[in-house]
């Protein structure tokens, strides 16, 4: 029988241990569709949401002899998502992918088809909202950027509101009393096969609401900043 000397019993003790857990976390190859099994850094990783909004409002007067006034809304926002994917075939996805993004009063319906270069095998799609004013100019109100491999999906949202889509939760606190705001929403992001809901979305931030007058008449107008951040254990 051998003994080991010092030096080589220290080498031994000191080298890394590779588990079974460790271990399955390879991607396995079966009829030609890769199928990514949960490592042990994704078994820690859920998925997250972030949300930025700014929503303000204002009054406008027509020049003319009535002099009529209005309030005007303006917002934007932008939203990102990462969600960690474990066994989910992403071969599968086609033009005929549906994808469902739901935030607050916020809802996106498409498919990957609505990119005009989208393939199928590709692994991004860019779906872009808008409509024409009347000089013909094209406006673009929602951009959705979906990226993905067989380890994580992204989706990154930049949008305006409200005219032509709804604003993700500031009209909730529109001529609210000037403070802070602490409130939750929910979300869910839906992609062909997988589906990941956000029950309880943090939302923060504050409301400034004062009184405007233009000539007889008395309005209230509201800014507000908001963020949002949540996380899902829910992975269908």
């Amino acid at each position: 029988m051998h003994k080991l000397s010092g030096l080589a019993a220290l080498l031994l003790l000191s080298a890394p241990l590779v588990t079974a857990e460790a271990a399955a976390t390879t991607a396995v190859k079966k009829r030609g569709a890769v199928y990514v099994s949960r490592s042990v850094d994704a078994e820690n990783q859920k998925p997250l949401l972030k949300f930025t909004e700014h929503y303000s409002q204002h009054v406008e007067c027509s020049i003319n002899t009535y002099h009529l006034c209005d309030i005007v809304d303006s917002g934007r926002y932008s939203i990102d998502i990462q969600i960690p994917l474990s066994t989910y075939d992403i071969t599968e996805f086609d033009g005929e992918t549906a994808v469902l993004i739901t935030l607050g009063d916020l809802t996106i319906s498409a498919t990957l088809g609505d990119d005009p270069g989208y393939r199928a095998g590709k692994r991004e799609a860019t779906l872009t909202f808008s409509t024409n004013r009347p000089s013909g100019q094209e406006d673009v109100y929602l951009t959705v950027t979906l990226k993905w491999n067989p380890n994580r999906l992204s989706a990154s949202i930049t949008g305006h509101s409200p005219q032509l889509w709804s604003a993700i939760v500031a009209e909730r606190f529109l001529r609210a009393r000037t403070g802070e705001i602490n409130s939750t929403t929910d979300a869910m992001l839906h992609l062909g096969a997988i589906t990941v809901e956000f029950d309880k979305v943090a939302v923060k931030g504050n409301v400034f609401t004062k009184k405007v007058f233009e000539g007889d008449e008395e309005f209230e107008v509201s800014t507000i900043t908001l963020k949002g951040e949540g996380s899902s254990s829910t992975e269908d």
